[in-house]
């Protein structure tokens, strides 16, 4: 994908000139957000010995997070068991990577279907909290009102 090697700086050229739209956006904020618990090296303590595979779907577009050896990582099939399922409009997936709404809270709202136990759910929260892109300074706020 294109989007790839793109940095944050230019992602957020991107987003501001409203080049990054749609499912891009998110796959890209999906990145970010991979990039960052990956790189803070005290979340490693929260992955540690966690194996998950959470599957998020919008529309047609599917991608698949995976929690292991102390790593996440964005795979596009995945032959393990599917521990979460996540369904819902983009638009409210990318709240949730944001961290303007909670996962369970997007659930009882029915804003997303997510299958998961309550344990998965708690956790796979705390790590968008911990990760969230526009309160770390990945991206800035005015780029978001595309």
């Amino acid at each position: 994908m294109i989007l790839k090697g793109i940095s944050y700086k230019e992602t957020n050229y991107l987003l501001g000139k409203g080049l990054l739209r749609g499912l891009a956006f998110l796959r890209k904020l999906m990145e970010m957000f991979v990039e960052e618990v990956n790189r803070r090296k005290h979340l490693s303590s929260l992955l540690k010995d966690v194996c998950i595979t959470v599957e998020i779907k919008s529309g047609q577009e599917l991608l698949f997070l995976v929690v292991e050896d102390e790593t996440l990582s964005i795979v596009n099939k995945v032959d393990k068991r599917i521990n979460v399922k996540i369904n819902g409009d983009q638009e409210v997936l990318s709240s949730l990577l944001l961290g303007e709404i909670k996962l369970r809270e997007a659930k009882r709202r029915n804003l997303l279907l997510v299958e998961s136990t309550f344990r998965t759910s708690l956790f796979l929260e705390s790590l968008f909290k911990l990760a969230m892109p526009v309160k770390n300074g990945l991206i800035t706020e005015d780029v978001l009102t595309i």
